[in-house]
């Protein structure tokens, strides 16, 4: 039995469309989804969401995720980019729905 070998890209992949498919069936498919996700590097350093300030930074666009060079260093299929890029995936600032149902007291 031969078992291809899969790349830190197409583990970084596996994981984001997984995270954004658990975001559109929780919140909806949102006016920023696109059918294709990017991950885009910058050589700017962009500030760091957890941890330490040199830890790795990113951010999030239309369509994507943009990450710092760092965050290419550590690996793309390490396990603190990979949170970080679906942290950035995550959507802000709209809820379609509660995550709890709200009562009226």
């Amino acid at each position: 039995m031969s078992r291809s070998i899969r790349t830190p890209a197409q583990l970084l992949a596996s994981r984001l469309a997984t995270a954004r498919g658990a975001y559109e069936r929780f919140f909806g498919h949102g006016p920023d989804a696109a059918d294709t996700l990017r991950v885009v590097e910058t050589q700017e350093s962009l500030p760091a969401e957890f941890g330490a300030s040199d830890d790795p930074g990113g951010a999030s666009f239309p369509g994507g995720v943009l990450l710092d060079a760092r965050a290419f260093a550590a690996g793309l299929s390490s396990e603190p980019v990979v949170e970080l890029a679906e942290y950035e995936l995550a959507p802000r600032g709209r809820l379609d729905r509660a995550p709890i149902p709200l009562r009226r007291f």
